[in-house]
């Protein structure tokens, strides 16, 4: 391979890894949960993955919650 197709190879990984990185699930708790040190009320929250941690948000309040994950 030449240096020009692996440079755009590089390229491409990291913004695929960026793209992956940044995605974010919306959850319903039925009932309150223990995540982390932290209690969440039931509700409907956003959930975002950043690195080890992932962030809660409840979109009525915006209020950000903050737990440390295993992957």
């Amino acid at each position: 391979m030449s240096k020009t197709s692996l440079l755009l190879v590089g390229v491409l990984s990291l913004c695929g890894l960026a793209v992956a990185g940044s995605k974010s699930y919306n959850i319903t708790l039925p009932t309150a949960v223990k995540a982390g040190t932290m209690k969440l009320a039931a509700g409907d929250y956003t959930v975002k993955i950043d690195g080890a941690n992932a962030i809660f948000t409840d979109p009525h309040t915006r209020k950000t919650f903050t737990a440390p994950i295993k992957l």
